[in-house]
């Protein structure tokens, strides 16, 4: 409490809870000693995975955190160092495209109660962002379950273009993009741009999965799959 009181959030305090990996008892300096790596191994790990700690021995990283890098670790023993950062580049980028994408669905439900300069009401502000944010423990476990069924469909995929023991594979690339969508950021508002880009995501990825396909990324208005 008095320390979500120094910095300005303790109306936020019972929805940042349920943010938290868990208490902060480890610094990055002891976590990396637990898995029995060097402090500065840990830090790019760590920075890898789109996260910072601003002091190497201030109390930050929770069990939960510890247990990130103890995989890590297993990561590089099992697969190689190049080949571990690559996971970890790509764990980062996903979740915080994922974290971006709640917080943004979170302020507009929320909103304008969610935002204590316009209620200026700290018990109401805290009572709308405590009930916004209250499913991200379930978010957890989605996160867990539907991985596990695109690790199965990935595995799949994989099995049906790799045709021989050999390094090559048979597979089509494809991009796609809106025609004019430049000038249609001129005419259209923020949210109905937002809208436009929304549908165009759902209606690729429902037709390349359709005819067993792999989107590979979005860029904008463009899709590569």
């Amino acid at each position: 409490l008095v320390e979500a009181e120094r910095r300005g959030r303790l109306f936020a305090l019972s929805g940042d809870v349920l943010q938290w990996s868990g208490r902060p008892t480890y610094s990055l300096r002891a976590a990396a000693e637990r898995v029995g790596v060097a402090v500065d191994d840990a830090a790019h790990a760590w920075s890898v995975l789109g996260l910072t700690v601003a002091d190497l021995d201030q109390p930050a990283l929770s069990q939960a955190d510890v247990d990130v890098l103890a995989t890590w670790v297993a990561f590089e023993e099992a697969l190689g160092g190049d080949a571990a950062f690559g996971l970890l580049r790509v764990l980062g980028g996903t979740m915080a495209r994922l974290a971006e994408a709640e917080a943004s669905a979170l302020m507009r439900a929320r909103a304008p109660d969610i935002h204590i300069t316009d209620t200026r009401d700290e018990l109401a502000t805290a009572q709308a962002y405590r009930a916004g944010v209250e499913l991200i423990p379930d978010i957890g476990a989605m996160i867990d379950t539907v991985h596990r069924h695109h690790l199965g469909r990935a595995r799949t995929y994989f099995e049906s273009v790799v045709r021989d023991e050999s390094a090559d594979v048979v597979c089509g690339i494809g991009f796609a993009d809106l025609s004019g969508f430049t000038e249609l950021t001129q005419v259209l508002t923020p949210g109905e741009l937002s809208a436009l880009l929304v549908e165009f995501n759902a209606t690729v990825t429902d037709v390349v999965n359709s005819l067993g396909g792999r989107v590979v990324k979005f860029i904008g208005d463009e899709v590569m799959w």
